[in-house]
């Protein structure tokens, strides 16, 4: 029984983390393989460049109306809507994201739990420089549930009120904005960067972007057929002890094989003097993966992405695992999209002997600049072990995600 409340809690506390948006991997469709004209940090994701702004009304949000004749965006992309106007080298976003869950989980033999979740996801003011070769970031926030990680101040419950800085970041762009260089706290470079932040492949990697940063020094290059960052990690200074921090590298490389076609490959390797979550001393974490993105038509995109990963200890044997995520994303009109995941985890750690399968069905309306609402249907099924039934849980996310 402890083993099964065990795997129940690992997604359930998944769907719990902060969440963050505006990281959209399906923009390969439209000619994007790489993230560095829209959004400040290379790999993608957080505070969007000016370009990033003007691509957000012009192919991401609904269209009411037709489009201006001589192809200008509205004051609306602006910084606030357009309300306040910050400097020429100055880029600033506000992200709000909240919603509701509800969780139903039905273990074998016990009556069925409903819960009713009101979220608090993102609350977060974010500023960056781009001037001359100069490039900074910084973000700020609160978060009223779990954000531990990302705590600028120590605190012990799991709930109560946070401020929170997920990133914060200083680096110089080289060779012609080609290269970029950064020393700080900084998103992991790895897999795919999307906002499905509590996927298996992200939560099995300790790679998603809401709280999961870490503080190293990273290299970024960017040309029109590659792409690839590579990261050495120092640890989160933001929990403690310092047994707590891992150490070690992440990245990844990602060629364009065609306008909308592209694959990659990542690895991920950290160690720690312990670990919090499982009681162990010199844990060695490893991830090594594969992805791929295709802009099948200018309405849907495919990607997928799988890894092997390895979780051992001084005290416990090394085990073998693995993550898997395949998605298609349709934009049935203008601004809404019908969203179908499928994917499987075997975790490591703690060891699993069969894979957890689970199965997304989304939707997600991009209605008026900055807004997007989405609803997302998740079923996982949990094996408890042989002989046993599985557990079922069936999750309705709600969210309502603001961009200004």
């Amino acid at each position: 029984m402890t083993r099964a409340l065990v795997l129940l809690l690992v997604p359930l506390l998944g769907i719990l983390l902060p969440g963050t948006a505006q990281a959209f991997p399906w923009m390969i469709k439209h000619g994007y393989v790489g993230c560095q004209v829209c959004h400040v940090d290379p790999s993608g994701a957080g505070i969007l460049t000016k370009y990033g702004r003007a691509q957000s009304e012009l192919l991401l949000r609904s269209r009411w109306g037709p489009p201006p004749e001589d192809g200008s965006v509205s004051k609306s992309t602006q910084f606030l809507l357009g309300a306040f106007q910050l400097p020429e080298a100055i880029e600033g976003q506000v992200a709000v994201r909240g919603g509701v869950m509800l969780n139903r989980t039905a273990i074998p033999g016990s009556r069925a739990t409903d819960q009713v979740i009101p979220l608090q996801m993102v609350t977060d003011a974010r500023v960056a420089v781009i001037h001359d070769w100069l490039r900074a970031s910084a973000s700020i926030g609160i978060a009223i549930r779990r954000g531990q990680a990302a705590a600028l101040f120590p605190r012990q419950a799991e709930d109560g009120f946070k401020v929170v800085s997920r990133e914060f970041w200083a680096g110089a762009s080289l060779m012609d904005d080609q290269m970029l260089v950064r020393v700080g706290r900084i998103n992991l470079p790895f897999g795919i960067r999307g906002p499905e932040h509590n996927a298996w492949v992200r939560t099995s990697t300790r790679t998603d972007i809401n709280e999961d940063q870490q503080y190293g020094v990273a290299v970024a290059y960017t040309n029109e057929g590659l792409r690839a960052e590579v990261m050495g990690i120092a640890g989160n200074f933001q929990i403690s002890p310092a047994d707590y921090h891992q150490r070690g590298a992440a990245g990844f490389v990602e060629f364009a094989f065609a306008p909308q076609v592209a694959g990659g490959v990542s690895f991920l390797a950290t160690f720690a003097g312990a670990d919090n979550e499982l009681r162990t001393r010199n844990p060695v974490r490893q991830a090594y993966g594969v992805f791929g993105r295709w802009g099948v038509t200018t309405d849907l995109a495919l990607q997928a992405e799988a890894n092997v990963l390895h979780y051992g200890a001084e005290d416990r044997d090394g085990a073998f695992g693995a993550s898997a995520l395949a998605q298609a994303d349709l934009e049935v009109v203008r601004g809404l999209h019908l969203i179908a995941t499928g994917e499987l985890l075997r975790d490591p750690s703690p060891e699993q002997h069969a894979f957890q399968r689970g199965a997304w069905l989304g939707l997600s309306w991009f209605a008026f600049q900055g807004v997007e609402f989405r609803v997302d249907g998740i079923v996982r099924q949990i094996p408890r072990g042989e002989g046993q039934a599985d557990i079922s849980n069936l999750i309705v996310l709600c969210q309502v995600n603001l961009f200004f």
